[in-house]
């Protein structure tokens, strides 16, 4: 997903986003020239997706997305998916998986893998690999627009919003008009549900490293908030806080003292003091070390890595 002159380099966001949300398994493949999959867009500017459609959203689709189409019918099985139709899940995904990571792959099975995708039936982390097989192959506009469908379509499972939004924020770079993705997934941050907030604000931060998301301000403020709000949903909390350290928001030192002081959420405490350890100073060492002797494992192993990174590295 991110060194500081401490020996100890601070890694905490991918700990708290493995225990609290959807993680891709991703491609390290860079896209080949495979053949791309034939864009099947109502193109539309404002309109509210028809609520028949079973891909359908009640939300206005913003300006410069179109609306998806409707899940396309399972395409004849290739070669290497002989046998498909009476495949157990497990065989799906161990089959799909490797693609991903394949030079390159025949027009068919990319047909197939796309209408799959569609299949709300399979489950999340084959429909992932699925989606990681066309981000590597075939990403282009219409994978962006079907992508941006999903993450706001209600007569999708929660989990594979969450996912969409992942794979949508690694294919921006393909819409004709990135800022428009790019604002699709900020306003997850505010309006989004479940898991997708904290979702959002992670995938924000790597494309602010990518240099695709410029306006860091924004983004450290909507960290802030989120981390300081009374309504937001625990994991999305545990993310925010985590990203001020991760993120290096220095200013913020005394909010994350305010944390570990407590009273609060177990789990807001041990984050808090894990992300003391990146930006806090020498001095938050005494404040961080009676929590070694906690009744609570995951609590000593928190501030045992927050004292190891705020000690003064040895000559």
């Amino acid at each position: 997903m991110r060194t500081s002159t401490r020996t100890a380099v601070c890694i905490i966001v991918p700990l708290i986003a493995a225990a609290v949300l959807v993680a891709i398994r991703v491609s390290g493949r860079h896209a080949s020239t495979a053949p791309p999959i034939a864009p099947h867009l109502i193109t539309s500017g404002q309109a509210t997706v028809d609520a028949s459609h079973p891909g359908a959203s009640t939300t206005p689709m913003p300006p410069g997305i179109a609306i998806g189409p409707a899940p396309r019918s399972q395409a004849a099985e290739p070669g290497i998916f002989r046998g498909w139709s009476g495949w157990t899940d497990a065989q799906r995904i161990a089959a799909v998986g490797p693609l991903a990571n394949a030079t390159s792959i025949d027009g068919d099975v990319l047909v197939f893998c796309s209408a799959a995708l569609d299949q709300q039936q399979y489950s999340t982390g084959l429909r992932n690999d699925l989606a990681n097989v066309l981000v590597a192959h075939a990403a282009d506009n219409a994978l962006v627009q079907r992508l941006a469908t999903m993450m706001l379509s209600q007569h999708e499972s929660l989990a594979w919003r969450d996912y969409a939004l992942q794979h949508l924020a690694r294919v921006v770079s393909h819409a004709p008009t990135p800022a428009t993705i790019l604002a699709l997934i900020r306003q997850q941050v505010d309006d989004g549900p479940a898991s997708l907030p904290a979702t959002a604000l992670l995938q924000l931060d790597m494309l602010a490293q990518q240099k695709l998301w410029t306006d860091t301000g924004d983004l450290d403020h909507a960290i802030v908030t989120m981390a300081t709000s009374t309504t937001a949903a625990l994991p999305n909390r545990l993310t925010a806080i985590a990203l001020i350290g991760q993120r290096r928001l220095v200013g913020q030192a005394d909010l994350l003292r305010g944390l570990v002081a407590g009273p609060t959420e177990p789990a807001i405490q041990r984050t808090a003091i894990a992300a003391l350890g990146c930006i806090g100073t020498v001095d938050d060492i005494a404040r961080i070390e009676p929590f070694t002797t906690s009744a609570d494992p995951a609590l000593v192993l928190a501030a045992r890595g927050a004292m190891t990174r705020l000690r003064p590295a040895t000559p």
